[in-house]
């Protein structure tokens, strides 16, 4: 192609990147955005209002109120950083769990290590809470017991507590 049709086309082009230069030099040239500001909301007791009392082991309690109970007890042993099983079954037995109700998983592997994780579990009738902690997390959920009685698969620590 020769003539207009070329002049057409490299003034074509001309403006094409002529405004994609203006284009590039509004961006460069405009503000940068403020960054989104974090609004922290902490819930304030009223100075008379009592604190919620902790909860308390019972035989009978609905699914949340045992995972309640559960959290309770287990968040305050992985606040220390343990990573054994035992001491988790300890303070289920002190806050009022009896002992044949707790099961934890041993705290060292079979070829001796620490274990990456540490699950334990307390029993309402045909239901679990189980723990586990490792990780730097903690979490607990509630499944049925196995149909042997048991919450936690394979092998746990003897029930030394």
């Amino acid at each position: 192609m020769t003539g207009k049709g070329t002049v057409a086309i490299a003034a074509a082009a001309a403006a094409s990147i002529g405004a994609a230069a203006i284009l590039w030099a509004l961006v460069l040239s405009a503000p940068a955005p403020e960054p989104p500001q974090v609004v922290l909301i902490v819930p304030t007791l009223e100075p008379d209002a009592p604190a919620a009392p902790p909860p308390v082991y019972a035989a009978e309690m609905t699914d949340s109120g045992a995972r309640r109970f559960f959290d309770h007890v287990a968040t305050q042993v992985a606040a220390t950083g343990s990573m054994d099983g035992g001491a988790y079954a300890a303070a289920f037995v002190a806050a009022g769990v009896p002992g044949e109700l707790v099961e934890a998983s041993e705290s060292v592997t079979t070829d001796g290590y620490a274990a990456e994780t540490v699950q334990f579990s307390v029993r309402w009738a045909d239901r679990c809470v189980i723990g586990d902690v490792g990780h730097g997390t903690y979490t607990s959920q509630v499944e049925p017991a196995f149909h042997w009685g048991t919450c936690l698969a394979g092998n746990t620590r003897p029930r030394t507590w």
